[in-house]
């Protein structure tokens, strides 16, 4: 293995040193950007892990210690895969990783290759050719797939029966428009009307117009901040007064940015702790969402609740009740493959759990571990994103 620097050494250091000690316990690594271009994230990923070392520390699990090590790659997809190899030699038996996307899929090959179970905040494509069945990597971020069958879910609780759809003209608008199309078909929602339209536009007012005289109940609106814009712009200036989906990305900064729009009515697909402030109670994570948004505020103060740590967090949850059940299997963690299966399938055969992000549920057939049902839907108010029940 190769380190280029000298924080890279010491992380080494420490691997080779606690070796030793992980043979006696459970070890989970951690592989977070806590400097760099995605340390904002990574340090609330961090915050999420010391409010949990605490909690096993004083209880641990049928008398095993879990020792959850983070490591910082310092937002580079390259030093995490080192770090990642390093961890998988020194007889980690799950990871959580990674902050970016990047990194997250730079790592997955390897870890399906070695056997090796890794959960990832950060989100992972619903089509991953280098992926084979059985996965090792699971995303609990919400691909686009899972956000189109929320807001179908959403439209049909809502009564609303047609939607029209504005995205772009390329291989992501197709995703889109087959995700969408699938899960209006299962909703019994009507595809009204759609508008695919080529990057980089600066008019869509004749898209928008076409789309507004299908008069549908919403409108999803999915590209990259600029077209989405313009979409909106081009929607209201020809008189469609409904309810517009946007990415929850970029939603807050159309409605109070864009001074020359009369946004309306914005709407996004959102984790439930992004709204945890004005969550409805009846919603499934509330309680979770609550508690985590308590943990953040001691860290943070009483105005930041960094979302970026709840799937962080919520991993973590996840594979001490795999843990659990290996467990009562009787399966010692000094035997590191046949632990690292049985986590693997126990985690996978847990019933869906509930927390700060959503509702999640690991299946063989997809990367993606996020129920759309456990996603909360946002409208945006004044740049802010208000729980719509």
């Amino acid at each position: 293995m190769k380190y280029c620097h000298v924080a890279a050494i010491t992380t080494l250091v420490f691997i080779i040193t606690a070796s030793v000690a992980w043979a006696q316990s459970v070890h989970i690594g951690i592989v977070a950007s806590l400097s760099g271009s995605a340390s904002d994230a990574g340090m609330a990923q961090e915050a999420a892990i010391a409010a949990l070392k605490a909690e096993l520390a004083a209880t641990g699990i049928h008398g095993l210690d879990v020792e959850l090590s983070i490591i910082d790659d310092r937002s580079l997809p390259d030093l995490t895969l080192d770090i990642v190899r390093g961890l998988v030699e020194e007889g980690a038996h799950a990871l959580i990783c990674c902050t970016t996307l990047s990194a997250t899929r730079l790592v997955a090959p390897y870890l399906h290759q070695q056997g090796v179970l890794m959960l990832s905040p950060s989100g992972l494509p619903s089509s991953s050719g280098d992926l084979e069945r059985p996965f090792w990597t699971f995303s609990l971020r919400a691909d686009e797939r899972t956000i189109m069958a929320a807001i179908a879910l959403h439209l049909a609780n809502s009564g609303v029966h047609s939607v029209g759809l504005m995205t772009l003209d390329n291989s992501f608008g197709r995703v889109v428009r087959n995700a969408l199309s699938e899960s209006l078909a299962t909703a019994h929602v009507d595809l009204a009307g759609e508008a695919l339209y080529r990057p980089g536009v600066t008019v869509l007012t004749p898209e928008a117009l076409w789309v507004a005289t299908k008069q549908p109940g919403a409108v999803v609106v999915w590209g990259l901040e600029p077209d989405v814009a313009l979409a909106v712009s081009g929607l209201r200036q020809r008189g469609y007064e409904g309810p517009i989906y946007v990415s929850s990305e970029f939603a807050p900064r159309i409605d109070i940015g864009y001074e020359t729009i009369r946004v309306g009515e914005l709407r996004s697909t959102v984790m439930p702790i992004a709204v945890v402030d004005t969550l409805d109670e009846t919603h499934a994570s509330y309680v979770e969402s609550t508690s985590f948004a308590n943990i953040m505020r001691a860290r943070y103060g009483r105005e930041r609740v960094p979302v970026e740590g709840a799937s962080t967090y919520d991993a973590v949850r996840l594979l001490v009740k795999g843990i659990e059940q290996v467990m009562v299997l009787g399966i010692s963690p000094r035997e590191i493959s046949q632990f690292r299966q049985a986590l693997r399938d126990s985690v996978i055969g847990l019933q869906p759990t509930t927390g700060a992000s959503g509702i999640l549920d690991l299946i063989e057939q997809s990367v993606n571990a996020t129920l759309p049902k456990g996603l909360a839907v946002a409208v945006v108010r004044a740049g802010t994103l208000h729980h719509l029940p």
